[in-house]
């Protein structure tokens, strides 16, 4: 008899698929909104390079974290798990933490801070006078961004921005969970 942590005897229920990813994706969204913040109230109003050099790191330390929950999703069901249930659990982490960013964006646009957008478009255009766009790219640029924020809080444009986020994270999430996955060694042969 071996000594191991996994009772082959014990019933399965005490594995709860759903527990890990959506406590992941709650911490995951209270450390996006957390880094929203500083980003916005910080960065933001120090410099554009900051704020978008923390907008990367952000959107980094999110992927991270969704592999870390795949990982841990792993490591609760005995140290193995298939690309689909690491990609299961990983795009519900996904779809928790989404939620919570997007509620807080929206929140924090519409009530804390509705002038963000106009202080993005204004480091957006700084920026590229210091890289010495021409007057007409400003122009064009700043056109653009105009007409987008005009109904950037409008449910369309909502929707359309979640479901693109969620796509573009999920791609990555697929890419962290072919990373965690781990077949038994008698599979591997």
């Amino acid at each position: 008899m071996t000594n191991s942590n996994i009772n082959l005897n014990m019933p399965a229920t005490e594995f709860k698929r759903w527990d890990i990813p959506v406590k992941m994706g709650l911490i995951i969204g209270l450390v996006s909104v957390i880094l929203s913040v500083i980003n916005y109230m910080f960065a933001l109003p120090k410099s554009y390079i900051a704020f978008m050099v923390l907008g990367g790191v952000t959107f980094v330390a999110l992927i991270v974290l969704y592999g870390i929950t795949g990982a841990r999703q792993r490591k609760a069901m005995g140290g193995y798990i298939t690309i689909k249930d690491a990609f299961a659990a990983i795009f519900v982490a996904i779809l928790v933490s989404s939620i919570i960013s997007t509620i807080w964006g929206i929140v924090y646009a519409k009530l804390i801070d509705p002038s963000v957008a106009e202080k993005v478009k204004a480091g957006t255009l700084e920026f590229m006078q210091r890289m010495h766009a021409p007057q007409e790219k400003l122009d064009e640029t700043a056109a653009e961004m105009d007409k987008q924020l005009a109904n950037s809080l409008s449910p369309g444009v909502l929707l359309y921005s979640y479901a693109k986020s969620l796509i573009t994270l999920s791609f990555f999430g697929f890419i962290a969970a072919f990373i965690v996955r781990r077949k038994p060694k008698q599979e591997l042969a």
